[in-house]
């Protein structure tokens, strides 16, 4: 097996998601790919999610926060500059969810930090969680990509991140609510270039030198529209007394883009 190591300087949250779609579309099966990168602020919704019932939008836009929809299912996470994420990228055969999960906790452990694996495949340390887990199969192809929090500013985090689920009837999976803790806390001598190092030496492997070409097209569909909302699965909205069918983003009722 051939490991690979890309680490990404651009905090464009867009960019890295296109690099981390090149990645996967690009990886050969004698080959597992670790990526790790920091986003400016975002959050990011899992595939099949609805950003009117996870999200305060209106907050996105006062607070300068962009909105991301992955290729992976699972929940709602918020991205800063004192978040760090990393992509396990392969062919089936290599891939191996528990090993994975071992890179990041041996690199905690590595730096004095008890973390745990459970059920639902997230990582905490005691009774907090510090790292949430996604995963997207296609052909032979593998991705598991995940958070860590080490420093992030969570002031913000709980007003961007809403749980308003009752004017909401569909079938889109709302995230689960769990109590965080940033790393840092823990160990005030950490950062994010300290965690990041402590797992690329448990993972090995090359530190590439070179990325994927710049793909426009993935980039800006990455940020369209049609991505981000039209791909929303249908729902229906209660609103007094009415309950309005959202198909693909537009209300059926008025033909327009919803607007809770």
């Amino acid at each position: 097996m051939n490991k690979k190591i890309f680490l990404s300087t651009n905090v464009d949250p867009y960019w890295n998601q296109m690099i981390e779609k090149k990645l996967f579309d690009s990886v050969s099966k004698d080959e597992m790919i670790l990526f790790l990168y920091v986003n400016e602020p975002c959050v990011v919704i899992g595939r099949n999610q609805n950003p009117w019932q996870e999200v305060s939008l209106d907050c996105l836009e006062v607070n300068n926060v962009k909105l991301l929809r992955r290729i992976s299912g699972g929940g709602t996470v918020y991205h800063d500059l004192g978040n760090l994420n990393f992509s396990f990228i392969s062919h089936k055969d290599f891939h191996n969810i528990e090993e994975q999960m071992e890179v990041i906790i041996k690199a905690g452990k590595r730096l004095g930090i008890d973390l745990h694996l459970t059920s639902r495949k997230d990582i905490f340390c005691q009774d907090k969680k510090v790292s949430g887990n996604a995963f997207y199969n296609r052909g032979f192809k593998r991705l598991h990509h995940g958070t860590l929090l080490i420093d992030l500013d969570t002031r913000d985090l709980w007003k961007i991140l809403k749980f308003d689920h009752e004017a909401f009837k569909s079938k889109s999976i709302p995230s689960v609510r769990s109590p965080v803790v940033n790393l840092k806390f823990l160990n005030p001598n950490l950062n994010l270039e300290t965690f990041r190092d402590a797992i690329i030496h448990e993972y090995g492997g090359e530190i590439m030198e070179e990325f994927p070409e710049f793909d426009e097209k993935a980039y800006l569909d990455f940020k369209s529209w049609q991505w981000l909302y039209g791909e929303t699965p249908n729902f229906y909205y209660q609103k007094d007394q009415d309950l309005h069918l959202i198909k693909n983003g537009i209300n059926t009722l008025t033909q327009e883009v919803f607007c809770p």
